[in-house]
């Protein structure tokens, strides 16, 4: 695969938040890509990985045996939204690690989100958290579970 059909690959294959998706799993910062649309920054991105010899990996990447990039379950995300809307964190993450691939980013952003949640539980066991301050700290593990379940759908 040479690098005008990696990037018509990617035109096709990838929406925005699957191409950021791709993008944090090769460890290149997607906003510091250059161009003002997707198409531009998918172009930069192939260009920056054949600079740096890394065209293999996107190839690997881009195979047709590899799964997509996230789960194909609407139904999961669906049922995370609900759970989301309805307070329900701990809920909400438990759906989405049950359905999400092992290893994906998508996973690694969800065991960043838990990880937050569990110091959340233990200072509000503890006692450490005011009620404002606990409020914030819910609105923003919601927040941030809410940007990952954007990055699934």
């Amino acid at each position: 695969m040479n690098r005008i059909e990696i990037y018509e690959t990617l035109k096709k294959r990838y929406n925005d938040s699957e191409f950021k998706e791709m993008c944090f799993s090769l460890g290149i910062d997607y906003e510091n890509l250059g161009g003002a649309t997707r198409n531009d920054k998918m172009l930069e991105l192939v260009m920056l990985l054949e600079r740096r010899e890394r065209l293999p990996e996107i190839i690997h990447i881009l195979s047709p045996q590899r799964a997509t990039p996230h789960a194909q379950h609407p139904a999961f995300l669906q049922q995370a939204k609900s759970k989301i809307a309805a307070g329900e964190l701990e809920e909400a993450l438990q759906i989405m690690l049950n359905n999400v691939s092992s290893g994906s980013a998508l996973e690694k952003s969800l065991l960043q989100v838990s990880g937050r949640f569990n110091l959340y539980k233990k200072s509000v066991t503890a006692g450490l958290l005011s009620p404002a301050d606990k409020l914030l700290q819910e609105n923003t593990l919601l927040a941030n579970l809410l940007e990952v379940v954007d990055m699934a759908d």
